[in-house]
């Protein structure tokens, strides 16, 4: 649960970020998670594949969809269940 909860705020604090700018549109980027074995419950996330970046003069130009996808990960992650081995 602790991965997942990192995970997630790491989501929220890119989608506030994204939220908060709108000189640039982002097609077709990705977000890249990550973690280190050693330590289980601290998860990395960043925006990777800036071939097709766009400056914006408004976010009303923006029309890449972002907001929605990161919406729609923050319902999906927050919906996960702890993973447990004794159910499979």
């Amino acid at each position: 649960p602790a991965l997942r909860d990192t995970a997630l705020r790491r989501v929220q604090e890119f989608k506030t970020w994204f939220d908060s700018q709108g000189d640039f549109a982002f097609y077709a980027s990705s977000l890249l998670f990550a973690y280190d074995t050693e330590k289980k419950d601290v998860c990395r996330m960043g925006l990777i594949d800036f071939a097709n970046v766009e400056a914006t003069k408004s976010k009303a130009e923006d029309l890449t969809g972002i907001a929605t996808a990161c919406e729609t990960l923050v319902r999906v992650m927050a919906s996960l269940k702890p993973f447990s081995p004794a159910a499979r």
